[in-house]
């Protein structure tokens, strides 16, 4: 525990001098949980890829969402957590997950904590013999990016008529 804590306590230090110099600081931490530590590894460098499409200072820390969350002292499983850690890191913005094997597929909820913004959560599944890749797909659009239908979040155009009627009971 006093290591975990040191850990947190230099990666904290280490970040302020960062945030101070300047622009946009975000942290990616490991995803955790019992999904195989090979997929994990594949999908923290998904995400850390996905993160430097927006810009900013990107980097990875060290220790899992958990683990830091137990080291600042809060419960890793409650929405507001997320923004201590978040401000404990003195960071603009953390981005991590968990992936979770069983039923043929790994299932990973990765989130986002963003200074001034609520938490954003996005579930995707991996079949057994994907790679985190397949994961691309989905998870673009919590990083700005298209998603699986081409368009960012927020834009597409349409044009379209309609006429109807209903009846109903209560």
């Amino acid at each position: 525990m006093k290591r975990g804590l040191a850990l947190v306590a230099a990666t904290a230090m280490w970040w302020s001098a960062i945030a101070t110099a300047g622009g946009h600081t975000v942290l990616v931490l490991p995803i955790d949980g019992d999904a195989d530590p090979a997929l994990r590894k594949q999908l923290t460098s998904l995400v850390v890829s996905l993160a430097r499409s927006e810009g900013g200072d990107v980097a990875i820390g060290d220790t899992t969402f958990a683990e830091t969350a137990a080291a600042i002292g809060c419960d890793p499983h409650t929405p507001a957590c997320s923004e201590q850690v978040r401000a404990g890191l003195n960071v603009d913005e953390i981005v991590f997950g968990s992936a979770f094997s069983g039923g043929g597929q790994t299932t990973a909820v990765i989130s986002k904590a963003e200074k001034g913004q609520p938490r954003r959560d996005q579930t995707v599944s991996i079949g057994a013999y994907q790679k985190a890749q397949a994961a691309e797909a989905t998870l673009l659009p919590m990083f700005g990016g298209p998603g699986p239908g081409g368009t960012k979040p927020g834009t597409g155009t349409g044009t379209g008529t309609g006429t109807g009627t209903g009846t109903g009971t209560g």
